[in-house]
Parts: structure tokens; sequence; C-alpha cells
């Protein structure tokens, strides 16, 4: 009368999920062997024990059994599958019960509601009346809310149930090992309706989001070498005007400022050279917060002046048109839509290195890794560091373990020292890892992004606890640091129904992180865990207000 095994960490089952495909073929000529076998010694052994048992409980011997012999009797005829009868036998039982008794009642209703179970039409009512009895008369009885969370999630209620199965946890945690599959199935369709409502509340598709300082960095760092915007930002050019203020706020790392900064610009203010930059850049950041209308515009006058320009300004701008091509590959949303837009992008010039590196990360991000290898191995491109860079990580997806580690040994950048990093965390050298991110950290001391991708390399809990709050710190917004964080804290409690202080703080944390979140947008693999972090925690302190968890 055991429940399902599963795993015993709570908060590392939150994305289980099962697909399950079964055949067809042969199922006739096997019901109809099966019908047909001879009973074997033990179908034989076990008819005789039921018929001994019917023996045993004619009404004269039932009325002069104790309680607990009842209990005992009933279940001999659970353990030989004569579930009604047992049924009526537990029933005697508890009519037997009398104060002092609650034990043994407890337990002559719980095998009542297990017999239940078995019954072709049972009725889920009764069994989760059984289970409730149960409960009355001893409440730390941990299977029966077990029991209990079954008929919920038979019968749709699905959150009933979760704060049945933490119950259950809390009062017997060694019931934690049990839960694991029935936690991941009901945590997951809770976890849709917590997304659905959230959807239906927020309108997140048209939220302003804080911009995300991996994309800044990837874009300064990472992406390509020629866009004349991040050469000036990486350079430090000064001026005066608000695309030289903009730049600042950028190399401040005050992101969110930045349209806002360059939106009252107008073209007769400043510099042709000037105001093209302008749009690139505000274009850049008003996707980034998730404003795609207004980026759509900034672009479209950004193409309707450039088709004003004579020959020769074209000329001389060229690279200003393909940091607009190359932004459009950055944030492309899918595969179909990134492979024309980098088709178009290489037929106007297929010799611009950033194209291929642009597009190969952004294919990596979307873990299309098939189609990054292929765009880093076309022909007659010659590399830069970064575009060698992303072709080795592609290299090490796909399995390619040989890969020459020389090329980011002798270019000590922080973005290399980080890529090389996690290629020593993929092949298990952990120590190695820590060096180069360590290092990273000395070289760059203010980027977020470091210091999550420490966290995971950390040694111990509370290290990846300073790392995780310091990466905050700097980036309160950042998702998967603020998910981590609320998952260290509920993972504290264990198997515990959680206190009002820890889910205070960890719907703190989830609320932080979906500041960021655009629904079903290839940037945000952790959308689904975060809201079946936020079940849990819902549910686990129902739990806790149930049994007085302060």
């Amino acid at each position: 009368m055991n429940s399902s095994s599963g795993s015993s960490d709570v908060s590392r089952r939150l994305a289980v999920a099962a697909a399950v495909a079964v055949g067809a073929v042969g199922v006739g000529a096997g019901l109809y062997y099966l019908s047909k076998k001879k009973p074997t010694v033990a179908d034989k052994k076990k008819e005789a024990a039921a018929k001994s048992l019917e023996q045993e409980s004619t009404p004269s011997k039932l009325s002069r059994m104790t309680a607990l012999e009842l209990k005992e009797l009933g279940n001999k005829l659970f353990s030989v599958k004569k579930y009604e009868r047992a049924i009526e036998i537990f029933t005697h039982a508890i009519e037997k019960c009398g104060p002092g008794d609650e034990e043994l009642a407890a337990a002559c209703f719980q095998n009542r509601a297990a017999s239940r179970e078995f019954l072709p039409n049972a009725s889920l009512e009764e069994i989760i009346a059984d289970c409730q009895m149960a409960i009355n008369n001893r409440p730390g009885y941990g299977k029966a809310y077990m029991r209990k969370a079954r008929q919920y999630e038979k019968q749709g209620k699905n959150r009933d149930a979760l704060i049945e199965l933490f119950t259950a946890t809390h009062v017997e945690p060694s019931l934690d090992s049990n839960i694991g599959e029935m936690l991941g199935r009901i945590a997951g369709v809770v976890a849709e309706e917590e997304k659905k409502l959230w959807i239906e509340e927020n309108q997140p598709k048209n939220q302003l989001t804080p911009v995300r300082h991996e994309k800044v960095y990837a874009w300064l760092r990472k992406f390509g070498e020629h866009d004349p915007v991040r050469c000036d930002i990486v350079n430090g050019v000064v001026a005066d005007g608000p695309y030289y203020d903009a730049l600042k706020l950028i190399r401040d790392r005050k992101y969110d400022d930045v349209v806002d900064t360059l939106t009252p610009v107008d073209e007769s203010e400043v510099t042709l050279a000037d105001y093209l930059k302008v749009l690139l850049l505000l274009a850049r950041f008003q996707y980034w917060q998730n404003r795609r209308s207004l980026a759509d515009d900034s672009l479209i006058k950004f193409e309707e002046k450039f088709a004003t320009l004579a020959e020769v300004d074209k000329e001389m701008f060229g690279d200003y048109m393909k940091a607009r091509l190359c932004l459009s590959i950055e944030i492309a949303r899918d595969k179909d839509e990134l492979k024309p837009l980098f088709e178009k992008a290489i037929g106007i010039d297929k010799e611009y290195i950033d194209f291929y590196t642009t597009a190969v990360i952004r294919y990596t991000q979307m873990n299309e890794i098939e189609a990054a290898n292929e765009v880093s191995s076309s022909e007659g491109i010659v590399p830069t560091t970064n575009l060698s860079l992303a072709k080795l990580m592609v290299g090490i997806l796909l399995g390619v373990k040989n890969q020459d580690m020389s090329l980011a040994m002798d270019s000590p950048t922080p973005y290399a020292l980080s890529l090389l990093s996690k290629v020593y965390t993929l092949f298990q050298s952990p120590a190695d890892a820590l060096e180069n991110i360590n290092k990273v950290l000395e070289m760059e001391p203010n980027e977020s992004a470091h210091y999550f991708e420490s966290s995971l390399m950390s040694s111990s809990e509370d290290e990846m606890w300073t790392r995780l709050n310091r990466c905050i710190e700097l980036e309160p917004h950042h998702a998967e640091a603020n998910l981590m964080l609320a998952s260290l804290r509920v993972n504290k409690g264990g198997a515990a129904a959680i206190s009002l202080e820890d889910y205070n703080f960890c719907c703190a944390c989830l609320d932080r992180a979906m500041k960021v979140f655009v629904p079903d947008s290839v940037d945000f693999p952790v959308v689904d865990s975060v809201f079946q972090m936020m079940a849990v925690l819902k549910t686990k302190r129902e739990a806790g207000v149930r049994l007085g968890v302060e």
C-alpha cells in the first residue's frame, strides 16, 4: 500500500515529464492466451487461503474478535485481493474501536481506503473520507495524506493534491523519497495554471522589461567586432550630445535609462553619422525592453534615412547597415526567422564576419546546434577569435572532446576564459573550471553573468549563495540567479512545509525573475521552472498554514 518512489530532493524534481507510447499489436492474442492459462501453484495457494479466510470470518467468529484481530484479518483478505470482504472487516474493526484506540482506528480507516481503491467503481469521495478519518485519529499519518492526494488528482483538484503531498512529507519526512513521480506530474499541471493566470493578469507580451545584462555583454564581447556603435563604446568615445550620454550610461551599466536618453533626439540636431547610430542603438535597447513595435519604428526610420543617401554616403556608412542586419539576426525569435535573415545578410556581403559570429551564437542560444555548426563551418571565411571560440563551443556541444584549447589559452580575454571554464565543467574538471572563472571575476568584477556562472562551479552551498547574491546585486532581475536562490531556500527546509519568512523570500526572488519574462521566448528556458517553483511554493505554504508553521 505504498506510493510510487521518486527522488528525495523536492526542488530538483520540478521539471519531471513523461512520454508513454503503447503498441496495440498482439493485444488480442495476448488476452486470449491469458484467459486460457491454467492456474499456477501460487494461484491455487491464494485461492485456498481465501477460502480459509472466509471460513474464519463467519458472523459468529467476527463477533468474538477484537478490533486488532479484525484489522489483521482485513489485512489478510486484502493480500489475497478480496477487497470487498476486506472493506467489511475493516468496517467491523472500526466499529469496535473505542477511546484509546485512535492509532488502530487510523490504520483501519487507511486500510479500508486502500481496499476501496481497488474496486472498479470506487467512490473517490468515500476514499477521501476514509483518509480524512485516518488523519483525524492520527494527525501525523503521512500515507493517508498521500492517498488523499491521489484521489484529489483523479478529481482534477491538483492544487489540493499538492497541499496533501507536502503535508505528508512534513509530518513524515521519510516519505519525501516516495512522491517524486506524483509531485512532478501534478506540479507540472499546477504550474501551467499559474503561468496561464500570470499571462492573463500581467499581459507580459506588452510589458516593459528590464534590460538583461547578458544581452549587452554578448553584444559588446561575443557577437562581433565591427558594429560602429559597439566600437564607440569599447573605444571610450566621448563627446557632447544624447548619443554620447547614452554611451556613458552603457559603460556605467545603467541600461534601463538608455532609451529615455535617446528618444528625444531630433535629426536636425545631430550629424548624419550620429543620427544613424542613435536609431541603431535606440532600436537595440527597445527590443531588449520588449518594446518591439517601437524598435521596428526606429529601424524603419533608419532604413528610410539610409535609402535617401547618395551612393558615396551609402558606401561610407556601409558598416551601419551591416550592423542593422546583425541586430536582426541577434533578435530573431526562432530558427525559421533567423535563417532567411542570415541568408539576406551574406547575400549583401559574404565576407562580413560579424554575420557568421552572430548567427552561430544565436543558433546556439536557441539550442539549434546543427545549424550553428553549419554556419561556423562555412567555406571561404577567415574566423576571428570570437567566431573561433563560438565554433569551439559548438564542437563541444556536438560531442567533439578533442578540441584545440590553445586559442582560448592564447587569447585570455574574459569571454575566452569564461568559455574555457565551461569546457572544464563539461569535462568534469572543477578545479580548472574554478581557476579560470576566478580569473574572469578579477578581470571583470562587475559583470553579473560571471557571478552566476561561477555559482554553478561553487564548491559549497554557502559559496553559491554568496555569488548568486552578488549577481543579483549587480542585476536584480537576473532570472536564473533568482530561481536558484529560491531553490536553495526551499531546499534548506527539505521535506518540511515552508515558513512564512522563507515563502516571502522565495516569492520576492520569483517576482524579480518574472519581470524579464516574455512568454514563448527562446531566451528564457527557465520560465516553466519558475512557474513550477511558484506552484510548489504556494502549496507548500498552504500546507504550512494548515500545520501551524510560522
